[in-house]
């Protein structure tokens, strides 16, 4: 079955701008439909399938006006899955229905923001990402910052996988209690790259997101504790996460000598 179904309507009267060379093509045209109709039909079914496979708009305004259906959405799918946002616009501009629920979703397996955006902008929307894409994602950066960005929040499993993954960059587009979550489980696996770009690159704003961290390193090991000292002590962006443990060490009455009286 054909993609496309033109309906051979012929009437050179309802465009006034023909022009007279135009004229003359359509009259005979017409004269040929009314001979072989089935075979006029199928030619012009097969030349808006072709225009539409290497992106000839042009082609497909002329064919339109002979009154163009388009039987299965299979054009339109290809036009997502190839990027082609001016073929995606005719569609829509005539009136070509881009509804398939799949359409974002096929558009991010292939990859295309741009096409996956103009999909945005019409009312589609993007479905959290499951454990199970990140295989696929995880090596395609921009794209996963793209779903990031315009979707849903990471949950905190997808979160805390992606951040194993070593993909450290996805922990500064998570919420800040997911954040917090996963800065108490590295200071658990002593991942101290990963606690470093955390706290220097990211912003942790709520008080109680800060003391959360800070008693997780009171909790943790005394050479954790004293790596939080050396390595954060004097940040200016992070400093809040040993201010405590410097304050109480601080604080700590030192023993004091007592002269012999002789």
């Amino acid at each position: 079955s054909r993609d496309f179904e033109v309906q051979c309507m012929f009437d050179p009267d309802s465009n006034p701008h023909l022009n007279p060379v135009n004229r003359v093509q359509l009259n005979r045209l017409q004269s040929l439909f009314e001979t072989q109709p089935s075979h006029i039909r199928v030619c012009l079914s097969c030349l808006a399938e072709f225009a539409a496979n290497k992106k000839l708009i042009a082609i497909l305004d002329w064919v339109k006006q002979f009154g163009l259906e388009l039987r299965s959405s299979a054009p339109i799918r290809r036009a997502v899955s190839g990027g082609n946002l001016e073929l995606l616009n005719w569609f829509d501009r005539n009136g070509y229905k881009v509804c398939d629920p799949d359409l974002l979703e096929l558009a991010i397996d292939y990859n295309n923001l741009d096409t996956a955006h103009w999909l945005l902008k019409h009312g589609y929307t993007i479905n959290p990402i499951a454990l199970d894409e990140l295989w696929s994602l995880k090596r395609m950066m921009p794209l996963l910052r793209w779903i990031v960005e315009h979707g849903p929040p990471l949950s905190l499993p997808v979160a805390k996988k992606l951040v194993w993954f070593d993909c450290r960059e996805i922990s500064s587009w998570v919420s800040e209690s997911h954040r917090v979550e996963i800065v108490l489980e590295a200071i658990q696996n002593k991942n101290r790259g990963l606690l470093w770009w955390i706290l220097e690159r990211t912003r942790f704003e709520c008080e109680t997101s800060r003391r959360t961290i800070r008693d997780g390193v009171q909790s943790a090991p005394n050479k954790t504790q004293l790596w939080f000292v050396e390595t954060f002590g004097d940040s200016t962006v992070c400093g809040w996460c040993v201010l405590t443990a410097q304050k109480e060490q601080s604080e700590v009455p030192q023993p004091t000598k007592i002269r012999r009286l002789e």
